[in-house]
């Protein structure tokens, strides 16, 4: 049988175009099919190519917006975080449970959940342009003005519900609604700290997403305490059930009316 081949001259003397790509390929076809007249044509899913350009421009990826003082934060957060879980990690479980001293606890609190608590107001505000409410524009100032203020938030919050436990002779049980609440917020330091750290390093599309779902996780905490600390007032109230339980609810729930009113406005 003799062996049939094709001969090109001077093959780089080819014009490298699709047309001429297309001609040599027809050829080839033709040739196979004069010698075998039995070649059936079929669909193929390589007929059509996509080819990628070949001015390829590089992206310049994005960066970052955020200050620089934000990494600071993370990281002597982080630290505390470890060596409280390092030193006392026998006892992390009475951290969280509020069952420690409540200076000890409180402290914990200033340091861990409250720079967390303020970088999320902080994101909150530089996100939706709430930042020219504050005279001050220098960001690094607004933070501590957050931070500040969620310790004397916390603080005052803890001196309310004392004062309440001596007026409704309820003292005991108003002791352990604050070591809860002491308590929780070590928990929900460690709980938000990866969500708030994405808000600020991920991408400008995804910070609204982190915003939410950070929120998210907190108000699902809160109305657990919520639910737990009023379940305890009510069970082991004997005076006044009914206006300690308003009261107490007032304390939880106006620092958000006021937020919301204040935005709104």
């Amino acid at each position: 049988m003799q062996d049939n081949f094709i001969m090109i001259e001077d093959s780089l003397a080819i014009e490298k175009t699709d047309s001429a790509i297309n001609s040599f390929e027809n050829y080839i076809v033709d040739t196979f099919y004069e010698e075998n007249n039995s070649i059936i044509f079929r669909p193929t899913l390589f007929k059509h190519k996509t080819y990628i350009d070949r001015n390829m421009n590089i992206i310049p990826k994005e960066k970052p917006q955020t200050q620089g003082w934000v990494y600071g934060i993370f990281i002597f957060v982080a630290l505390l975080y470890c060596l409280i879980i390092r030193f006392i990690n026998r006892r992390v479980e009475y951290l969280i449970k509020g069952k420690l001293n409540h200076t000890i606890t409180f402290l914990v609190s200033i340091f861990c959940f409250c720079p967390l608590f303020a970088l999320l107001l902080y994101g909150f505000i530089t996100q939706y342009n709430y930042i020219d409410l504050f005279v001050i524009k220098s960001h690094f100032l607004i933070f501590i003005i957050l931070y500040i203020s969620t310790i004397l938030y916390c603080i005052l919050k803890y001196i309310l519900f004392f004062f309440f436990g001596i007026v409704f002779r309820s003292s005991k049980i108003c002791f352990k609604y604050n070591s809860i609440i002491l308590g929780s917020y070590f928990f929900y330091g460690l709980v938000i700290f990866i969500p708030i750290l994405l808000f600020y390093y991920l991408p400008e599309n995804y910070k609204t997403t982190m915003l939410i779902i950070t929120g998210g996780i907190l108000i699902i905490f809160f109305l657990i305490r919520l639910i737990r600390c009023m379940k305890m007032v009510l069970q082991n109230t004997k005076w006044s059930k009914f206006y300690l339980f308003v009261y107490l609810c007032i304390v939880e729930f106006i620092p958000f009316i006021v937020v919301l009113k204040m935005l709104n406005s």
